[in-house]
């Protein structure tokens, strides 16, 4: 890398720094919401892939609280949301950062009872928005490549292809992703997205997952009671416009069957 920089230093006109100028060549591939660090590639920056996978790293990579990937329990984003996750597209201004937050306005109810805070809090698990093109998986196996073969920085890149592609199985957990705003699939179908992340970390060592603290809470809050009884009658009968038609039919003719009781009773 060093080599393009003597290069560059070369040039009589030098509107843009070089770092500018291999963002404007490579331009924004994954689509994130770019900051450039305010530092010159210097020689400890040996490749071009080293310096764009600085530009994606989080400001402070030194908080994640890594989770090693057998412990992990795999939820999709269709699960999630069955189970009254609302997924959202990060605007932080870190790069690849995801947040899972749980908020609720009856706080001195929280502690005392749990499945009152479930019902009224809102739950919410941010992701940065990711657009899919053509030269998107490419790009992502190129970083991937590099952290591999790089044993002293973050496996930022990686972890976030497995969350991912743990959140993605069938078309359904894409067209959730998208209503939300975290994906935008220029690919075509939504079978071909699903295809690209869950092909990417094929025989991809990932032994510190680096968003481990925030699924940790992702597999606390599922686990937990009132979530899994939402997602289950979410699944058996609001999983169609049918299923809940019949579910408000049946409603229906159990309150005319009371008051029809009622008023034999009395009559």
């Amino acid at each position: 890398m060093f080599v393009l920089q003597e290069l560059f230093d070369f040039c009589l006109l030098q509107s843009y720094t070089l770092p500018i100028l291999i963002i404007k060549f490579f331009g924004n591939m994954l689509n994130f919401n770019l900051e450039l660090k305010m530092h010159m590639i210097t020689e400890t920056t040996a490749h071009i892939l080293g310096f764009l996978h600085e530009c994606y790293l989080p400001c402070d990579t030194t908080t994640s609280e890594k989770t090693n990937t057998n412990q992990i329990i795999k939820h999709s984003a269709i699960d999630l949301d069955r189970a009254g996750v609302d997924f959202k597209e990060g605007k932080g201004r870190d790069q690849i950062c995801v947040k899972f937050s749980t908020s609720c306005r009856f706080s001195c109810l929280r502690r005392c009872y749990s499945w009152f805070f479930q019902l009224c809090g809102k739950t919410s698990f941010e992701i940065p928005k990711l657009c899919l093109y053509d030269s998107t998986e490419p790009f992502l196996r190129n970083l991937i490549a590099f952290e591999q073969c790089s044993p002293s920085i973050p496996l930022h890149i990686t972890s976030y292809t497995f969350l991912m592609d743990t959140l993605i199985n069938t078309k359904k957990d894409v067209e959730v992703l998208e209503e939300a705003g975290v994906l935008e699939n220029y690919l075509g179908a939504s079978e071909d997205a699903t295809h690209l992340f869950n092909t990417l970390c094929k025989e991809v060592v990932l032994g510190e997952f680096t968003f481990g603290k925030q699924w940790l809470e992702v597999e606390k809050y599922r686990k937990s009671e009132w979530p899994s009884h939402v997602a289950s009658l979410r699944r058996d009968y609001f999983s169609s416009p049918w299923a809940l038609i019949s579910v408000i039919a049946a409603l229906i003719l159990f309150a005319l069957a009371v008051v029809q009781t009622v008023y034999t009773i009395r009559g």
